[in-house]
């Protein structure tokens, strides 16, 4: 599947960035973190969880599709997790199953708080909260799911991934592109099978492994671990994509 979404993007460095060194720093990047011994992640917003990876088991694994550009890691089950995501700008489907609404715009933030794979409670301003939870009652209603339960969640790596565009012109658009760029961590919800239908789209995360950052406000910081530092020395050319990133992902804080 290719996620350029025109002749500029494919045309460009999103598009020509060496496909073979992005999979070798894909299969890095998931070895730190499906090997780390505790992981933590915060955003300026407020999002703040914390716990342990679990290996995914057959059926939980990552979607078998061959992605170009390739820019997002391994999803990471959320069983072992536990704390808050603030969620802010959209709800938006993951692409699994069709539905209408679409999306549902977050005019002000809803704190999720979360134990392992379940939404324990949300809390904000009280219509938000009531949309919210109206949006996942109906999602859930139509195709017979689990609302509340969270799958996964994963971070983009692609260092020359930019959205031109804004995510209010067209939400659906933009998460479904989006999701690959270092600034956007998202998570899986609604429905026990991967990759459920509604995400949340955190901005600019910090992701804490054993303590040090490897995305750091919605930064990559490859070069601060061995096995995806290998790959930096291997590849100059991503290298120097990593250390001049692009930048716009259609959402400004």
């Amino acid at each position: 599947m290719s996620y350029a979404l025109n002749k500029t993007m494919l045309d460009g460095g999103y598009g020509r960035l060496d496909h073979h060194a992005m999979q070798m720093m894909k299969i890095a990047i998931d070895e730190v973190t499906i090997s780390a011994c505790h992981i933590k992640v915060t955003c300026p917003n407020g999002t703040n969880f914390e716990g342990t990876t679990i290996a995914p088991s057959t059926h939980r694994g990552e979607v078998i599709i061959n992605r170009f550009p390739l820019g997002i890691s391994q999803p990471i089950l959320n069983d072992g997790f536990c704390g808050k995501a603030v969620l802010t700008n959209y709800l938006t489907p993951t692409g699994s199953l069709t539905y209408d609404p679409e999306y549902l715009a977050i005019d002000t933030p809803v704190t999720a708080h979360f134990e392992g794979n379940r939404i324990t409670g949300l809390t904000g301003a009280p219509d938000m909260v009531a949309a919210v939870e109206a949006h996942y009652a109906d999602v859930a209603d139509r195709f017979g799911l689990d609302a509340y339960n969270i799958d996964s969640w994963h971070a983009g790596f692609h260092p020359l991934m930019a959205y031109e565009g804004s995510a209010t012109a067209d939400p659906l658009r933009w998460s479904g592109t989006a999701f690959q760029h270092q600034r956007i961590l998202h998570f899986h919800t609604c429905g026990t099978g991967p990759p459920g239908e509604i995400c949340w789209m955190i901005l600019d995360p910090t992701v804490l492994i054993d303590g040090v950052a490897l995305w750091e406000n919605g930064k990559l910081h490859p070069e601060r671990f061995e096995t995806t530092g290998r790959v930096l020395d291997a590849f100059p050319e991503l290298a120097a994509a990593f250390a001049a990133p692009a930048a716009p992902c259609g959402i400004d804080r």
